[in-house]
């Protein structure tokens, strides 16, 4: 039974992740330091509040629970994972 409170969670639940995915494109998109940079610092923000909404799905034994998990689990991935990097060279000693 859907009821007002897990309607609410499945709704913010999404719309993080989209906004969340919008950010890691624009992420790998930009080039310039300041355009990362703000992306970046969203992309902590989405990933705080993902942290939340899967506590909040928890606590409320919801279903919603598995997805905001599974979304935390691929942002913590895609934020050590720098698809964009520059070729570095190997470490000598």
């Amino acid at each position: 039974m859907w009821t007002p409170s897990l309607v609410c969670i499945f709704w913010l639940t999404m719309t993080v992740q989209l906004v969340s995915v919008a950010a890691i494109i624009a992420l790998q998109l930009f080039r310039h330091d300041r355009g990362r940079r703000v992306c970046q610092r969203v992309f902590i923000g989405l990933l705080m509040a993902m942290g939340f909404v899967t506590v909040l799905a928890v606590s409320s034994s919801s279903d919603s629970w598995i997805t905001s998990g599974a979304a935390l689990s691929v942002m913590t991935v895609c934020a050590t994972v720098d698809l964009g990097a520059r070729e570095r060279k190997a470490a000598s000693f």
